[in-house]
């Protein structure tokens, strides 16, 4: 048998080339074979190749067996369209619900693509109907027990209170504002405003009054309905008043008479009412009573509370006339008196005033309670 080694080694065989072998029948006598001749170790031969593709009419299959011969086996897909795509059984379908419009009412507000946005947003925000918009100014809303909440938008400027607004916990705090632009404006009336360490009411553009850690003042106020009280336990001053009036002189009996000219001031505190007078008379009835009957504020009658004259100016050329003072004798009525001379002197009389013809004058205060 020939040694192996000694030749060198063919790097492709093909079918006709010779091969030394030990023939196992023929008690290992060396024989030669062609390559073409060996068997297939007895798993039987190939002579071609089958490719199925199971209907996925998809595919298609071009190219020659590299089985018999030399070539290649190509897979190429066939048939379909632009937007199809192959499924899961290898067949060209359109996926459902590729296509969107722009959500807007063109749709019906259906799903759909959003408008483009841009850098420069300008405070817009994407709305439920597909636009962009800066969102309106609404105030503010809180929850409530009406269906807006406490306090709603009414417009740019105002807000709409449905019931009591309360701060339970902390505090409401507005800038100082002036005499011209409160902090709190009451429909262009007035308001209030704080300034200088002090708070103040305004009206009509003007303080009114204004409160300090030291005082309050008053700029314009002169009406208080309720009068004033000054201090816990004082009474409360009510009223005050002042005016003129033209005394009123007669004599009881006698209805009227010429040359009686008259003048008169006064005011009322509390109850209290001063009334000042000043009479000038020519042609006063000689030897009758001098009487005022028309008191400007109508007098109490209680005894305990008479008012009295007090007369600072008589020109009485008479002594009987030259009256010093005087009582209340009725609602409206005063009754001068004078000083006798004679008989019971100091005993207060009436005052005659002076005999017809002559002048005087009759100049006092009157105070009194009013009724």
């Amino acid at each position: 048998m020939a040694i192996i080694y000694t030749y060198p080694v063919k790097t492709n065989p093909v079918g006709d080339d010779l091969i030394l072998i030990s023939d196992s029948a023929d008690k290992n006598n060396t024989k030669q074979v062609k390559v073409s001749t060996l068997p297939s170790s007895g798993g039987g031969s190939v002579s071609s190749v089958g490719f199925a593709l199971n209907s996925l009419t998809a595919f298609t299959i071009t190219g020659d067996n590299p089985v018999t011969a030399s070539g290649t086996i190509t897979l190429s897909t066939t048939g379909g369209s632009s937007g199809q795509y192959l499924d899961y059984q290898g067949n060209w379908s359109t996926p459902a619900s590729t296509t969107y419009d722009i959500m807007g009412s063109g749709n019906n507000y259906d799903a759909g693509l959003v408008l483009a946005g841009s850098a420069t947003h300008n405070n817009n925000f994407l709305r439920k109907d597909g636009t962009w918009a800066i969102p309106v100014d609404t105030g503010i809303s809180f929850s409530g027990s009406t269906a807006n909440g406490l306090v709603a938008y009414s417009n740019s400027t105002t807000a709409a209170v449905s019931s009591n607004f309360t701060l339970t916990t902390s505090q409401l705090r507005i800038p100082a504002g002036s005499v011209s632009a409160p902090s709190l404006n009451f429909t262009d009336v007035g308001g209030v405003y704080s300034a200088s360490g002090g708070y103040f009411l305004t009206h009509t553009g003007s303080n009114s009054i204004g409160f300090t850690s030291a005082s309050v003042i008053n700029y314009k106020i002169n009406q208080f309905n309720s009068g004033l009280k000054f201090g816990s336990t004082g009474d409360t001053l009510s009223n005050y008043e002042s005016g003129t009036w033209i005394p009123d002189v007669y004599a009881p009996g006698i209805v009227s008479w010429s040359g009686t000219a008259s003048t008169g001031y006064y005011e009322v505190i509390g109850d209290m009412v001063r009334a000042y007078f000043k009479i000038s008379t020519t042609s006063y009835p000689a030897n009758y009573p001098m009487n005022i009957n028309n008191l400007p504020i109508p007098a109490s009658t209680t005894a305990a509370y008479l008012g009295g004259v007090q007369v600072y100016t008589n020109t009485s050329s008479a002594q009987i006339g030259r009256a010093t003072t005087g009582i209340i004798t009725g609602a409206n009525i005063v009754q001068f008196k004078t000083l006798q001379t004679s008989g019971n002197v100091n005993e207060l009389i009436d005052s005659k005033y002076q005999p017809t013809g002559t002048t005087g004058t009759l100049e006092g205060l009157i105070t009194y309670k009013k009724a």
